[in-house]
């Protein structure tokens, strides 16, 4: 791998830049001198902003169609996961640059991983990394075909003929749809990430017990000490850890046993301590730059959805926010997961109510069958 040139891809809001420093620090720990690219989702870079520990640049810079119009139609944290492919493809740009790794902020660097992405790249030019770490036969496997097979924090793409055709065909997925949307089978990014290796050459997936180690398969993993590393299933060292939420810590005791709760919780108090230091100077309560309309007015959701959905043609929506709220009161809402699954638990209760279930099951046997 040496004298190969990879450079690590971020994308971020200035409200996780802490997140991001936070992972620039471990990330030169474990691969000193590795170039390190963050697009920032916002309309300008402050002088601040450059002290994060990654070489920032405007993500307005990025070649997406319709600027002004994909900026506008996302909330943040999708626009975020829409911008991926844009990023990736925009370092590789660079002739010179063998190939890129693009990280999730919330990503925590704990041993070297390049040298699994670079040995992955001798076989083909796509990695991603799977939810599963191992064959699982578990009742809730099944919550996985919601949010897709692959998790997006961390993709791996070489800088050949397949792995740009990967990006531009990823690029042409989240174009207007990287949106939560349960009846279309859309989770954000991820889940066109599933159809990527039927439809794209070169894509396989990256099969290290210690890479991406997040809440989603912790429980089907082992963790043992050496030393000062910790590793996974007896095979692997963790390499990578996943920690997507400060609210839902990565080991609850109610889930993990008292040994894998001690075994990480150096890790995670070094993190924490690190990332209170990070937020100090990253403050997580900066507002959102693309929050608001050209004259401070704030975007809602539906009015986000307008735009995406072509209700509203104008080329530049942050100018025109009349017509933006207008066009909004025609557009449905995407159905997201939880609000699917709110409806589908109120459908229960009435169908079991002794009248209303009787009333249900005459009209959807004798007069609307599609009923549920």
């Amino acid at each position: 791998m040496s004298g190969f040139r990879i450079a690590l891809v971020a994308v971020a809001t200035r409200s996780h830049l802490g997140q991001a420093a936070v992972l620039a620090e471990t990330l030169e720990r474990v691969h000193p001198g590795v170039s390190r690219t963050l697009f920032l989702v916002e309309p300008e870079i402050r002088e601040t902003d450059t002290g994060c520990g990654w070489n920032v640049c405007a993500a307005e810079t990025l070649k997406v169609p319709d600027c002004p119009r994909f900026f506008f139609q996302y909330k943040p944290f999708q626009l975020c996961c829409a911008l991926k492919p844009y990023a990736m493809d925009a370092v590789l740009d660079d002739s010179a640059v063998e190939g890129a790794v693009y990280l999730d902020t919330d990503l925590y660097a704990v041993a070297p991983f390049l040298d699994v992405v670079w040995n992955t790249w001798q076989r083909e030019d796509v990695g991603l990394t799977p939810h599963l770490k191992t064959a699982q036969t578990d009742h809730r496997l099944a919550r996985f075909l919601r949010y897709g097979s692959y998790n997006a924090g961390f993709l791996a793409v070489r800088n050949r003929p397949n792995g740009r055709a990967f990006l531009r065909w990823f690029q042409k997925c989240v174009e207007r749809e990287c949106v939560r949307d349960v009846r279309k089978g859309l989770f954000d990014d991820q889940r066109w990430l599933d159809l990527a290796a039927a439809v794209c050459a070169g894509v396989v997936p990256i099969r290290d017990a210690g890479l991406n180690v997040g809440p989603w398969n912790k429980r089907e993993l082992r963790f043992e000490r050496r030393g000062e590393a910790i590793w996974v299933n007896g095979e692997e060292p963790l390499r990578l850890l996943h920690l997507t939420s400060r609210d839902h810590p990565f080991f609850e005791s109610s889930e993990a046993s008292s040994k894998s709760v001690s075994i990480f919780e150096p890790l995670l108090a070094q993190y924490h301590v690190a990332l209170e230091r990070a937020e100090a100077r990253f403050p997580p309560s900066e507002r959102y730059g693309y929050g608001t309309y050209r004259d401070g007015t704030p975007i809602g959701p539906a009015e986000r959805e307008a735009v995406r959905q072509g209700v509203v043609q104008a080329a530049d929506p942050f100018a025109v926010p009349e017509q933006v709220k207008t066009a909004a009161r025609q557009v449905s809402m995407p159905v997201d997961w939880r609000e699917e699954n709110i409806a589908v638990d109120q459908l229960l209760r009435l169908r079991a109510h002794p009248i209303i279930g009787r009333v249900w099951r005459f009209w959807k046997c004798w007069i609307n069958h599609d009923l549920p």
